[in-house]
């Protein structure tokens, strides 16, 4: 926690997506109402994320690793002792089931504070390996709605994934497409 007139400083981790021409920003845009923010291409940046850390002494850091080849679990340790206040968050937006909790992830999520998933069902599982774990569907992305196509109004819109042969059968019995 910041002290006094400090600053809340934030180490984001995003995996940039180029999308319609412009990376995505509404997370680093919500966090920026919060804090300081400190951006880090992680995937396509050479870096010493412990010096950075050590340097910037980061309140939380915010990543989006989604494998435990994403950053050396070396790294994270090393970060993490470099200040070891600092509140460790990390995102992932895969559903499979088999990329979430595989042996490798459960042991480099032990290094983390709380991972956020899209996919709730994987919750009990880190539960019983003991890693913290909550819902987080995905951050708001702002949009121009000049640009968006006309298109039906509806008063209810239902948004779902299907992992299960039940769940693609629900969508398709009752979907308009």
């Amino acid at each position: 926690q910041p002290t006094g007139d400090e600053r809340l400083r934030i180490l984001y981790l995003p995996i940039y997506e180029r999308r319609y021409g412009k990376y995505k920003h509404g997370l680093r845009d919500a966090l920026q109402n919060y804090g300081l923010v400190y951006e880090l291409d992680y995937i396509n940046a050479t870096f010493d994320l412990e010096a950075i850390v050590r340097q910037w002494q980061p309140h939380i850091m915010v990543s989006q690793f989604h494998s435990p080849d994403a950053l050396m679990l070396s790294e994270l340790v090393n970060a993490r002792r470099a200040k070891p206040d600092m509140l460790v968050v990390n995102w992932n937006g895969d559903v499979y089931e088999d990329k979430l909790v595989n042996e490798r992830m459960i042991a480099y999520l032990k290094h983390v504070d709380w991972q956020l998933v899209v996919n709730a069902s994987v919750i009990p599982i880190y539960e019983a390996h003991g890693v913290k774990s909550a819902y987080w569907q995905v951050a708001y992305e702002p949009i121009d709605e000049s640009k968006l196509p006309a298109v039906v109004r509806h008063d209810v819109i239902f948004l779902a994934n299907a992992y299960t042969p039940e769940q693609l059968a629900f969508a398709q019995e009752h979907g308009e497409s």
